[in-house]
């Protein structure tokens, strides 16, 4: 007896069809460029504008329709690997050049700066806390895993969480739920960690069963608690998770794909981040040269 072919037949569980409700263009740099450098994280102000860190492209501000409606910062020697809008509608940004991050109000004006001593790939990730206001970078290196806290006003440095050594970057994204722990992505474990600010120590380690498999690229939390982990390879092509407050699956969507060919929208290739707006009706994905917006209600 010969075996011509196999195929596998069934439901994978928790997908759902959905196709974004557009899909823009934004400048990018050639991936062939040895020196190319992937677009950074993503945010959503209260009126569901998008904000894009987009590495040496500067910043890009899109309206939800996906429309460019401004840009900053786009001339300049910088190398944005994130953003966050704060409560006073601030753009929060961290840069890979200058090694710091940034407060820059919406006129394009920098108000505030601090960092110190991150290693070469870093700050790559900013977020701001809910209940305290500081400000939270990601320092990944080498050696070095761990969280560097500075006042949003004044720049000052705090102190750090330690994350557990390594000898390449380990981790990645960072997001606050609204009762003020922090998480990020354990690239190594495939999981979530969740975080104390207060005590500066995990309190624990979420959705490895779902995460230990795949190759996971960024995290946002919406204001009932669920996670939205992006995802830029796994065995099943399947490219955002929601999870539960707990997290446990409640649905997956959009397709991956490796192969550099054209891809049609709601099909991403290696995707590096996603965002959630705080009606949690939209949630944007951004892939080098592209950005992806889901109208979730």
């Amino acid at each position: 007896m010969q075996i011509n072919s196999i195929e596998l037949v069934g439901i994978l569980p928790h997908f759902v069809e959905m196709t974004p409700e557009w899909r823009v263009s934004i400048p990018a740099d050639d991936l062939a460029d040895a020196d190319s450098q992937f677009p950074g994280g993503m945010a959503f102000d209260k009126e569901n504008n998008i904000y894009i860190a987009n590495g040496q492209n500067g910043l890009i501000k899109i309206d939800q329709d996906g429309r460019i409606v401004d840009k900053f910062f786009n001339h300049e020697n910088t190398n944005f690997t994130d953003v966050y809008i704060d409560k006073s509608n601030n753009m929060v940004v961290a840069d890979m050049i200058s090694k710091e991050y940034s407060v820059v109000s919406g006129n394009g004006t920098r108000n505030v700066s601090g960092g110190m001593d991150f290693s070469v790939y870093s700050p790559r990730s900013v977020a701001v806390s809910p209940i305290n206001g500081n400000v939270y970078l990601l320092d990944v290196g080498d050696v070095v895993n761990r969280v560097q806290v500075y006042k949003s006003d004044t720049g000052e440095y705090l102190h750090e969480i330690a994350l557990e050594k390594a000898e390449y970057p380990s981790y990645k994204g960072l997001a606050f739920d609204t009762n003020g722990y922090l998480y990020t992505l354990d690239i190594r474990r495939g999981s979530i960690i969740k975080m104390d600010v207060d005590s500066q120590k995990i309190v624990a380690e979420l959705a490895d069963i779902y995460l230990h498999n795949v190759g996971t690229a960024d995290i946002a939390i919406d204001n009932y608690g669920n996670f939205y982990i992006l995802i830029h390879s796994s065995p099943e092509n399947v490219a955002i998770y929601v999870l539960d407050p707990n997290g446990e699956m409640i649905k997956r969507f959009g397709n991956l794909t490796y192969d550099g060919s054209e891809h049609e929208p709601g099909t991403f290739m290696f995707p590096v981040s996603l965002a959630v707006s705080d009606d949690r009706k939209m949630l944007a994905v951004c892939e080098s040269g592209f950005i992806s917006a889901y109208r979730l209600e």
